[in-house]
């Protein structure tokens, strides 16, 4: 049986791939590489939860608590940082490609989410 976390990112990885050969066919590269750092801005940070949160898989309820919060915590940090990485260091980003990836991945995130439910 796969694990939820694999089936998550597995599917984020699935959308930014999609979405950035559609912008690629329909924009160019540009709109192609923007896609794909949209993407990896909602992958990457996933794969951090997954990480932190897959240690502790055992403990009392407040423990298994504090480990979801402190993932959730450090996800939206994440994000922060690499869409004020993207921003600033490459100035030939489009911000639509870039935020409709972005945007899909979260939206993959919760869709298999009730697959693997």
């Amino acid at each position: 049986m796969r694990s939820p976390f694999a089936t998550v990112i597995g599917l984020q990885v699935g959308v930014t791939a999609l979405a950035a050969l559609v912008f690629w066919g329909l924009v160019g590269g540009a709109a192609a590489k923007s896609a794909l750092l949209g993407g990896a801005i909602g992958a990457v940070p996933t794969a951090l939860y997954a990480l932190l949160v897959a240690r502790r898989r055992f403990g009392t309820p407040t423990s298994l608590l504090r480990t979801h919060l402190v993932g959730e915590a450090s996800k939206l940090v994440l994000m922060a940082v690499l869409f004020a990485a993207v921003l600033n260091h490459f100035r030939w980003v489009i911000a639509l490609p870039l935020l409709l990836t972005f945007i899909a991945t979260l939206f993959s995130h919760w869709f298999a989410l009730l697959i693997v439910s």
